[in-house]
């Protein structure tokens, strides 16, 4: 039995740790794009308030642990189509190029989420950063050092987290969201007006119910805002002069196949938005 799975954070790691832990023979072969595996986002929060030093602490296993348990695994490999009639799946070696085939008789897709970019204005700017993977940590840690003023766009769990991890770092935060509350998919408002007024406590700037329709460069290595009221269609207002800013809006499911796979699922075709691609590569430098 030959097992490929597609993707290994966290969920790709745990399948193949149970599957060779109960079936040892079984061969797995594992592709990653990045060059780790095993990342815990959830962890990017506490690195960034300075409650853990180093960034690797998010990390429980690694391409060597998972080979000494008998898996296959090649990072920095990219699937670029699967055909579930032949099992068969194209793949990209990211740093050479070369294309390769493979097959499988089971496959995994755990491929995980990305952040949700709306489609705005500016995403090119050079101030506005991702929060997701260890490489967005490490660059949000780095850009903060010299940041007073950071924009926080979405109120839900991870939004919430960078408030409180930038507050604890002395820095001048700014939540944007288009509801009336924060974290409105898990608590009530009674108990996230709670949050908010701990939040305005330590000097946080809460706008709710507004909407960002843009960023911009605002000439001084910092950058804007555009928004309006969330329930209004009037012209947009600037927001006033901000430093770096973090899109926080949520995930949703990681399922870009190119348009040639034959995948009984939906694809999300979110390369047409404008910008996302330069702010995903912007935000994956160094």
């Amino acid at each position: 039995m030959k097992v490929v799975i597609v993707g290994c954070t966290h969920a790709g790691t745990i399948a193949a740790t149970q599957i060779l832990n109960a079936h040892p023979d079984t061969e797995v072969v594992i592709y990653e794009r990045n060059d780790s595996v095993s990342f815990l986002s959830c962890g990017i929060a506490v690195y960034l308030s300075g409650e853990i030093g180093d960034p690797d602490a998010m990390f429980y296993s690694s391409p060597k642990q998972l080979e000494e348990m008998g898996a296959t695994v090649k990072v920095k490999h990219n699937v670029l189509s699967v055909d579930p009639d032949t099992k068969t799946l194209e793949v990209e070696n990211q740093e050479t190029g070369e294309l390769t085939a493979d097959y499988y008789d089971k496959l995994i897709v755990t491929t995980g989420s990305w952040p949700v970019i709306p489609p705005v204005s500016g995403l090119e700017n050079k101030n506005l950063y991702l929060c997701k993977t260890y490489y967005h940590a490490k660059k949000l840690f780095n850009v903060a050092k010299d940041s007073k003023k950071i924009v926080v766009v979405g109120g839900g769990y991870i939004g919430v987290e960078l408030v409180e991890a930038y507050l604890r770092q002395g820095r001048e935060v700014t939540l944007i969201d288009s509801s009336d509350q924060m974290l409105i998919k898990y608590f009530d408002k009674q108990y996230s007006d709670r949050i908010g007024r701990i939040f305005k406590d330590h000097n946080a700037h809460l706008e709710l119910q507004q909407r960002v329709t843009g960023f911009e460069d605002d000439g001084n290595g910092g950058g804007n805002q555009r928004g309006q009221d969330a329930d209004q269609k009037g012209d947009p207002s600037a927001v006033p002069d901000h430093g770096e800013n973090v899109p926080a809006h949520g995930v949703r499911a990681e399922e870009e196949f190119p348009a040639g796979s034959r995948r009984a699922v939906l694809k999300v075709h979110i390369g047409r938005i404008p910008g996302y691609h330069q702010l995903a590569e912007q935000t994956a430098q160094d």
